[in-house]
């Protein structure tokens, strides 16, 4: 258990969550959480009345949410100093929630013995669990064809994965993040979110997934890994916490490469 400070000197006990799965069941019930994988130092408190992000220093600064029919989680500031590889990383640590280090260093968060910063797990956490139900509720967290978090980690995956089958370095957080707010506008406001509309936010989404499949697979062929080219595409989705893979993408990959 961990504190969270109820108001004034009445400090309430709260429980650790260390997975996304984990995250996901304690959503549904209301209550104030905090994510923390195993291997990090760093947690975040969730909660429907739970100011979750920063609102000093260059990291996320959020606005005071709380329920209602435009209840937002929107926020004044998307990480403009973060690194995607902090992002990523931190991601991974979410999704498998628990370290795999016999003894992992006290103090930092680290994921296989690399190490991330707290804006990577901040942002994750946001991304991940926030995200997730801002324009479907808590019922779509973890639903493929709805989670919104999901899709939009989708997004980020396979611009940094088609960036390194492209020998190129990946991507800028403050381009990534700004492509990202145009393809999933409630990361702007609830009602841009609104504006959009269900049936393009799902479809969205779907594209996001697929794109993360299709440079998946490319990334696969990078590394001589053809002869069990699925295979290897589902391990990266269930590595990330992506779901199933999408069809389509092997076909995909075969007319890019004239087969």
């Amino acid at each position: 258990m961990d504190f969270a400070f109820g108001g004034g000197m009445n400090p309430e006990k709260v429980p650790r969550v260390k997975s996304l799965g984990e995250a996901r069941m304690a959503s549904q019930t209301g209550e104030t959480f905090k994510v923390q994988p195993g291997g990090s130092s760093f947690g975040v408190y969730e909660g429907w009345n739970t100011h979750v992000a920063y609102t000093q220093g260059t990291s996320w600064s959020q606005q005071v949410a709380t329920p209602s029919s435009t209840m937002s989680t929107k926020y004044k500031s998307l990480a403009p100093n973060l690194n995607m590889t902090d992002l990523t990383r931190a991601n991974k640590a979410l999704v498998a929630g628990h370290s795999d280090m016999l003894s992992p260093p006290s103090g930092g968060n680290n994921w296989r013995g690399k190490t991330f910063n707290d804006q990577g797990a901040l942002t994750a956490t946001l991304l991940r669990v926030n995200e997730a139900s801002t324009a479907f509720g808590h019922q779509s967290m973890g639903v493929d064809t709805h989670d919104a978090g999901t899709g939009m980690m989708a997004q980020v995956l396979s611009e940094k994965w088609a960036a390194k089958s492209q020998k190129a370095s990946s991507p800028d957080m403050a381009t990534t993040f700004a492509g990202l707010t145009k393809k999933f506008p409630q990361l702007d406001t609830v009602e841009k979110m609104r504006g959009q509309k269900t049936d393009p936010l799902v479809q969205q989404i779907a594209d996001s997934r697929f794109g993360a499949a299709l440079a998946a697979g490319q990334r696969g062929l990078d590394k001589g890994h053809g002869a069990h080219l699925g295979e290897y595409v589902q391990h990266k989705f269930n590595k990330h916490g992506l779901g199933q893979v999408p069809g389509g993408w092997a076909d995909a990959l075969r007319a890019r490469h004239g087969k």
